[in-house]
């Protein structure tokens, strides 16, 4: 009896889908030769006809993919989608359990069921196919890369990384102005070198041949300390170089002696020599007047930031400005107490300067570039998006991994980045002192980035070219990678489920 049993729902299981999808593929193949033919004697009206058959088919597809390009939901969906033929391949096999059952009618029915079911799905494959490659690729723009809606109700994609990948779009389509503008000093808006390399030469030559020391001796000494702290401008640069000892002084003879005509003859070329490069302040006043916000970022001391503000005419030009805290080294580090004072008093008077700046704060050391320190918080108090923003800066490691990080333009000041030969040999001098230097107390964030370049938006050969982003023109590049991004996806059959989800079908194929 069992064996009976089993061998009529074999029958009606090989016989009933097995012809009922020969019949499907044979009936499929007549309707796409008759299409054909259609299509070549009057292909507009074939077309239409085609399309408002299943114009259903591409809508639905679409709308699966975005809704969940992947995962449960879509093989739940499916199977939903093809109900009709588990209920009826269900249904035969129940009623090849009745040994009084008219096999040859539950075969055929189930023939049937099979042979509609996959005729439906063969006719729809095409824009099932190319509605749910339009659905993902809509789905990616909107809510990120293999994202959908479902995710967005679940929490993986929130509300405003909705709008930023829309905006991005936007914004990728068609270019906004620039309104926000964060820049570096030296270097980008003028020559630090220009005035520092001469100001260190003469000191260096006055300091050797007064103390009848090597001037190497010297760069080197000077030039650890300033390597440990990470700046040229470290205010106790010769207090800690070791100098003192080197020449037998007392604290008194030295400040008086050596530090403090080091840093006359550095503040003195400075102002002598210290200037805007060409049509930086033309190119300032005309982002002003264009509704631009400026934002002043440099890794240098706030106290010397904004001297060389000031010393080029600039500070009065910057909205914000931003520069690295210059904490009062640990008093043990000094073979005498009283070495800290004059330190301290050099950057107290500088920190007194006029401050005309809407917003500025000292930044800790451990939040030097390429961190984003508050840029972030800045561009969202702004409500400025990253397509409106540009980094301006001449190096390649942190201004760039700056720009990188926040997702904005970097403009690469090549200009400023490369200074003259010999000034060049001025600095390798000055690093040749590095492993000479002080411990310091700085954090451990504080080690060296690594070499790693970003991406450059534009390498400048001046300042004015920032101005170009007050009228953008299209970038093509741009718009080809995003559609390679988003639009090129791979054809999904999870879409095919549409063919039977409760649409009216025409009948005709």
């Amino acid at each position: 009896m069992e064996q009976g049993f089993l061998k009529r729902e074999s029958a009606v299981l090989t016989d009933g889908i097995g012809q009922g999808l020969q019949d499907a593929v044979t009936t499929t193949w007549t309707d796409f030769q008759q299409a054909k033919k259609d299509f070549t004697s009057n292909p507009v009206a074939a077309t239409a006809t085609f399309l408002e058959n299943h114009w259903q088919d591409a809508v639905v597809g679409a709308a699966i993919t975005i809704a969940n390009p992947r995962g449960w939901a879509n093989a739940a969906l499916m199977a939903y989608a093809t109900r009709g033929l588990w209920t009826s391949t269900a249904s035969a096999v129940y009623q090849a359990g009745d040994s009084n059952a008219d096999m040859g009618k539950v075969t055929g029915d189930l023939r049937k069921t099979v042979s509609h079911e996959g005729s439906a799905f063969l006719s729809s494959m095409p824009l099932a196919l190319a509605g749910g490659m339009v659905g993902k690729s809509t789905a990616n723009a909107v809510f990120g890369k293999d994202m959908g809606a479902i995710d967005m109700l679940t929490g993986k994609v929130t509300s405003a990384e909705v709008k930023a990948n829309l905006w991005n779009v936007a914004d990728t389509i068609k270019p906004p102005k620039l309104k926000l503008l964060v820049t570096d000093i030296d270097g980008t808006m003028g020559p630090f070198t220009d005035y520092f390399a001469p100001a260190i030469r003469e000191n260096v030559a006055k300091i050797s041949a007064q103390q009848q020391i090597p001037e190497l001796e010297v760069y080197q000494k000077i030039g650890g300390v300033m390597d440990k702290y990470r700046t040229h401008d470290y205010p106790w640069s010769l207090e800690q170089s070791g100098l003192l000892e080197r020449f037998k002084m007392t604290p008194e003879q030295f400040t008086k002696s050596v530090v403090e005509p080091f840093w006359k003859v550095m503040d003195e070329r400075r102002g002598e020599l210290l200037k805007p490069f060409d049509g930086v302040p033309q190119t300032l006043d005309t982002l002003h007047a264009n509704g631009v916000r400026i934002i002043a970022r440099t890794d240098a001391p706030y106290f010397i930031g904004l001297a060389r503000l000031h010393t080029m005419d600039l500070a009065s030009r910057m909205d914000e400005f931003y520069a690295m805290d210059t904490p009062h080294p640990n008093p043990a580090s000094f073979s005498d107490p009283s070495l800290i004072e004059s330190g301290k008093k050099r950057v107290a008077d500088f920190m007194n300067a006029d401050k005309p700046f809407a917003l500025t704060e000292v930044l800790p050391k451990s939040q030097e570039k390429p961190h984003l320190g508050n840029l972030q918080e800045r561009m969202n108090d702004l409500g400025v998006r990253r397509s409106q923003t540009a980094m301006f800066g001449d190096s390649r490691i942190k201004d760039g991994g700056l720009a990188e990080a926040a997702g904005i333009k970097f403009f690469y000041a090549k200009f400023g980045a490369h200074p003259a030969a010999e000034y060049q040999d001025i600095f390798a001098k000055l690093s040749s002192g590095k492993e000479s230097g002080p411990a310091t107390s700085l954090p451990d964030t504080m080690a060296a980035p690594r070499k790693v370049y970003p991406p450059i938006y534009r390498t400048a050969a001046s300042y004015s070219e920032v101005l170009d982003l007050l009228n953008p023109k299209r970038d093509w590049g741009a718009i080809r990678s995003g559609i390679a991004d988003n639009a090129l996806v791979v054809p999904s059959f999870k879409p095919l489920a549409a063919y039977s989800l409760p649409v009216d079908h025409q009948e005709n194929k």
